[in-house]
Order: C-alpha cells, then sequence, then structure tokens
C-alpha cells in the first residue's frame, strides 16, 4: 500500500500523501465565505463585516446565545517587528434596508469598501488563454476581451511573427495579460518515488532557484520545505516537484519576488502589456502555513496557527503573503492604468478587493461547477469587475460537437444569467485548446455571435444585488442589471428546474426610474413583450422561461 500511495499527487514529507499533501487546519479549519453577515427583522437590518485588505482568518455567525458573532483565528509572536506580541483586526457593523436583506446588506458594503470593488475595466468580453490571437480565424465574431500570453510567445498569425504581447495592440479592444504563477517553483521529475532527502538538493533544484530559495522557502511544522509531487501535464515527464515559496516582495534578497519580477512581469511590462495575471490563486499553497521563523519580522498582515497541532503555534497563512504580493503588483499597475488578473478563485474574499477581473477553470462533467453558491458567491464578490470562466473538460462531448450543439446553450445562457463571460481552454489546461482547432470555434461561433454582445450589454451596464423585481414562483431567479434612472434596466431570468416555467414578474418601477409606459423586450428571442399590465405601481411581465433556460428582458424608457 506504500508503494502504490507513492505515486499519487501529495506531499514528499507527509505520509498521508492527500489532500494536497499537508492538509493541517488553518485557524480552527473553518472560514466564512463571504466577508459580511446580515440579519434583518421586519424593520431593522443590521450587518457585521470585515475589512477586505486584511486578509484574516475568520468567521461570522448568528448564535442564539451569543447574538451576532465575529471570530478571527490570530497568533501572536515577538518575531513580528511590525506588530511584535500584539495582532489586530477590523469590523465594521452598519445598518441596512430589511426589505430586501443581505442584497441591501451588499450594497451597503460596496459603498463602505469602495476602493475594492472600483471597476477599471473599460471593455469586456470572453478569456483567450494562450492561443495566438491572430491564429483564430475571424476572431473577430468571438468577443475576446482578455488574452492570457507570455512575453516570450509569437503570434504565427501574422507574417512575420510579431510577439503576442505587440500582436495584440493591433486588436483595440483586447487586453495582454502576463502570465505568472509565482507561489511555487515548479521542476519536472521523472521518478516519483524519489525521497523527500533526494528532491530537496542540488541534484534536482537548479541552480538558479536554488540561490533564492534559502531565503523563500516556507517551512512546515517539522522545519521542513513544503514540497509536493504534482501531476503536471504541461511537463513531459507529466510529473513535478513544487515547493511552495513566500512571496513577500520585503524578504531579503535575492528572494522569490525578484526573481519573477525580472523573470516574467519587468520584461512584459516593458512591451506594455495590459495587466499581469495571476494563476492558481486558491490552489494548494494558499493553504498552507508558513512556519518559518525568519518571515515573520517582515509580515504585514497577522499571523494565524493550526488547530491541528498538539501545541498550537504560530504561523503565516500563506495566503496572506500572496496577497502581499498581489497588492503591490496591483498598486503598481493601476498607477501606470493597467490591470491585474488572477485564476483560481474560489471561496476566499481577498484577492477580489485588489483585482480588476477574476475567473475559473471548471469541468461539463461536474455539477458543483454550476453550484448557484459559488456563482452567486463570485458575482456578489465582484460587484461589477468582469467575471471570466473557461470550460475545459467537456467541450469534446456530444453536447457541444453534435447537433443541436445544445451544450453551447444552456452553457452560455447560465453564465449570461449571472453577467458572466463563457468561454473555453483544455481538458487538462494544457493539451489540446479549444482555440488551437478551428472545428472546435466554428461549432461555436454562431452562439459566440448571439450571446456574448448580450453578456457585454448586461455587463456595462452593471449588476446590482436589489432587484426591485419578483416571482412567485420559486424556481426562478432574477437578477437586474442597471442602475436606477438608467434608459435601460435588464433583468435576467433563470429556470434551473427541468419543467417549463409560466409566471408573472412584478417590477416596481418608480424605484428603478421608470415610468409606466416602458418599452418591454426579451433580446434572447427577440421578442417584444406586449401584455405587460401595470398593477399597484408595479410593471406586471408575463415570462415564459423553458427548463434549464434564461431568458434576458430589457426595460426601456420611451
Amino acid at each position: 500500500v506504500t508503494a502504490i500511495s507513492l505515486i499519487f499527487a501529495g506531499a514528499f514529507n507527509v505520509s498521508e500523501g492527500e489532500n494536497g499533501g499537508y492538509g493541517d487546519k488553518v485557524g480552527l479549519g473553518k472560514m466564512s465565505y463571504y466577508p459580511l453577515a446580515s440579519i434583518s427583522s421586519a424593520s431593522n437590518g443590521y450587518t457585521w463585516a470585515v475589512d477586505m485588505g486584511l486578509p484574516l482568518v475568520f468567521r461570522l455567525s448568528l448564535q442564539p446565545k451569543r447574538g451576532m458573532v465575529a471570530e478571527f483565528d490570530l497568533g501572536i509572536s515577538p518575531e513580528t517587528k511590525k506588530f511584535p506580541n500584539r495582532s489586530h483586526f477590523k469590523l465594521y457593523m452598519f445598518e441596512h434596508d430589511p426589505a430586501w436583506g443581505f442584497r441591501a446588506a451588499l450594497t451597503a458594503y460596496y459603498d463602505i469598501q469602495a476602493d475594492f470593488f472600483k471597476k477599471r475595466v473599460e471593455h469586456e468580453g470572453i478569456w483567450l488563454p494562450f492561443t495566438p490571437l491572430m491564429t483564430i480565424d475571424g476572431w473577430e465574431d468571438f468577443g475576446i476581451a482578455f488574452h492570457e500570453t507570455h512575453h516570450p510567445s509569437t503570434d504565427r498569425g501574422l507574417n512575420p511573427a510579431q510577439p503576442t504581447i505587440e500582436a495584440d495592440k493591433l486588436a483595440a479592444e483586447v487586453y495582454s495579460f502576463q502570465y505568472t504563477e509565482p507561489w511555487d517553483i515548479q521542476i519536472a521529475i521523472n521518478t516519483l518515488d524519489s525521497p523527500y532527502g533526494e528532491v530537496i538538493g542540488k541534484a534536482t533544484i537548479p541552480a538558479n532557484h536554488l540561490e533564492y530559495l534559502a531565503g523563500s522557502v516556507t517551512l512546515d511544522k517539522r522545519g521542513l520545505y513544503q514540497a509536493r509531487r504534482l501531476e503536471t501535464p504541461w511537463f513531459q515527464s507529466g510529473w513535478a516537484v513544487s515547493i511552495t515559496t513566500n512571496v513577500d516582495p520585503e524578504l531579503p534578497s535575492p528572494n522569490r519576488f525578484e526573481y519573477v519580477m525580472e523573470d516574467e512581469i519587468e520584461p512584459a511590462v516593458k512591451m506594455d502589456a495590459d495587466g499581469i495575471y495571476f494563476d492558481s490563486m486558491e490552489w494548494n499553497w494558499h493553504h498552507d502555513l508558513n512556519y518559518n521563523k525568519a518571515h515573520f519580522q517582515y509580515a504585514d498582515y497577522p499571523l494565524t496557527f493550526s488547530k491541528s497541532l498538539d501545541t498550537p503555534r504560530p504561523a503565516i497563512w500563506n495566503y496572506s503573503s500572496e496577497f502581499e504580493m498581489m497588492n503591490q503588483i496591483s498598486n503598481e499597475m493601476h498607477s501606470a492604468g493597467k490591470l491585474v488578473m488572477g485564476n483560481g478563485f474560489g471561496w476566499t474574499p481577498f484577492a477580489a478587493g485588489i483585482l480588476d477581473l477574476f475567473g475559473a477553470e471548471f469541468s461539463w462533467f461536474n455539477a458543483a461547477d454550476y453550484d448557484s453558491r459559488i456563482l452567486q458567491f463570485r458575482r456578489s464578490i465582484s460587484y461589477q469587475k468582469p467575471i471570466v470562466v473557461l470550460l475545459n473538460e467537456g467541450f469534446s462531448d456530444a453536447a457541444f460537437t453534435k447537433a443541436p450543439f445544445d451544450g453551447y446553450r444552456v452553457y452560455f445562457e447560465r453564465m449570461l444569467f449571472y453577467g458572466f463571460f463563457p468561454s473555453f481552454f483544455s481538458a487538462d489546461a494544457s493539451n489540446d485548446p479549444y482555440w488551437a482547432d478551428p472545428k472546435n470555434y466554428n461549432q461555436g461561433r454562431p452562439y459566440f455571435k448571439k450571446y456574448i454582445p448580450l453578456i457585454q450589454s448586461i455587463a456595462s451596464a452593471g449588476w446590482e444585488p436589489i432587484t426591485f423585481a419578483s416571482s412567485e414562483d420559486r424556481e426562478l431567479g432574477i437578477e437586474r442589471f442597471g442602475s436606477t434612472g438608467d434608459d435601460t434596466i435588464y433583468l435576467t431570468l433563470l429556470n434551473k428546474s427541468d419543467a417549463d416555467i409560466q409566471t408573472t414578474v412584478r417590477v416596481d418601477y418608480k424605484a428603478l426610474g421608470l415610468s409606466k409606459s416602458a418599452r418591454v423586450q426579451e433580446l434572447i428571442g427577440g421578442v417584444s413583450l406586449s401584455a405587460v399590465k401595470v398593477r399597484r405601481k408595479q410593471l406586471e411581465i408575463p415570462v415564459e422561461v423553458p427548463k434549464n433556460s434564461t431568458r434576458l428582458v430589457a426595460i426601456t424608457q420611451k
């Protein structure tokens, strides 16, 4: 059994080998998803919330015997020179409109934390990973706005080939983003049963990494390097050792931050890339606890601990070190009028406040990836910033390759409901990418041409949490795009059930700054809804939403 377990992805120095290889609890092992919580009665609404700029392990709850509770898992140490033997947190408390509950709390929170929800992106669209833009025939049809690339790469779609960052400048509304994944170093390995002592040494680690690694490596509870064996299809061997690093910019030189800046970020900035792209924001490394006391003196954020230890002791939550780097790069990019993008966004809210757009990769076959709780969280934590997604595993399924290609409709309409931009990448996030095969994108072209302009319209209008719209059918989801007083307000309607819905959507037109004579259209089908009535100061809009479908209603001031 031991011999078999050695081929699994996991740590070289942890016997279990699974769960990313470590699995020690961060703090008490539980953390709230949202940075705010609310409670409402018929007449009052109260919210308590953490600060988006202070990455801490926290929990917000309502407990019958304790009331509104905020918990922070904090550690103290004399080695934290910026706050020795101390720690700190921020907690906001404020009132919200009880009629709209948590949605009203979100609206108030966006105002209180306005700097973290500022939208900087000027034109929106889908995410193109790596494939050179000019190699895609008729790329203009797809609504491409965000190109993930790497500064040494060239666009062979041009004659002669140009660097991809320069080639993207030929497309006025396509941003180029330089790729980086600085949280670890990955080194290809061929022998999977190598012990920790052999992997962590000069025989495996190249000299250019050894130079800075001694000062930047994170240490586990036993003082050993945090090193994982990962299945990596992007390496020819298929496997790599991954060593977690601390990317705090203030660590003594040479450090991992400087290496990434010199090797990836600075060359791309010199080529006038539009932004920096951080990959794998919430993968294995952000769960690691760093017990390297030499790093404590440079920490800007409070330490935490692990309940898993018999005698818990202070440690750096590695996510907070990642946040330090992302925050510094974001500030530098923003001061230069540039952007920052992130991939692998899951449940941790803090990075969302310093990035300009973010997204995630998912599988067509994994129902959890379509979990409304996840999609609602992403929409909420981004406010009006773009969310972009890539479907990896599943685009070769019959739903996408055989008529009537209904996979495209289902996927695109589900993303449209939230105002997300759908795209595709690769089944293993490396090989046979969707955009390199004309057969793939030519089959999808009509769907991109139909749906992406609609998503661009509602994303430009901007999502708002309070809909001022309702339906008696609980199976119907409703979201609003557009601010009060805009000429057009958009409502997206989602039927996730397996039965068609016929219902009436009631809209408080005065709250939205509209008149009772507003024109109402359904844009996916291009149908004018003429049977709208006005009753009890509301527009009553009859709608039909087929099973597993979305409808887009535009209410326009005449």
